[in-house]
């Protein structure tokens, strides 16, 4: 059972190490956060065009980016997993997996609330709405 253990390891990790899959994966992330701020700039330029108020189009671009969790969270995972593995810092990469572990959490819990919310027809889990 180790054998078969150590070789599915073995795969997974060379297939991992490939140069073109950790390019994908660096591309996959960085188009995640292009969305997450681009989003932002979507709040922002959509309050803009429907109030005179000067502040609110920033307030909300700000409130996108720091209330948006799985997101936020994402983000700091790749900041500290990239400060890590740039330096060679074990702390700061495994900092960076304990916050890869929270995005996790909440991703699942933000996917598992919406299919209990709607299979119930009533809020059992609370999330916050997307829309207006």
């Amino acid at each position: 059972m180790d054998q078969i253990i150590t070789q599915i390891g073995s795969t997974v990790g060379g297939f991992f190490a490939n140069p073109a899959v950790q390019f994908a994966l660096q591309a996959a992330a960085v188009y995640v956060v292009g969305l997450w701020l681009a989003s932002a700039y979507w709040a922002f330029r959509d309050l803009q065009g429907r109030t005179d108020n000067p502040v609110a189009p920033y307030l909300a671009a700000s409130l996108v980016i720091l209330f948006t969790p799985v997101f936020f969270l994402l983000a700091v995972t790749f900041f500290l997993l990239g400060i890590g593995n740039s330096g060679g810092n074990e702390g700061m990469v495994e900092v960076g997996g304990w916050f890869g572990l929270a995005t996790a959490a909440a991703a699942w819990y933000a996917s598992f609330a919406a299919v209990v919310n709607s299979t119930f027809g009533r809020t059992v889990l609370p999330v916050r709405p997307l829309g207006p």
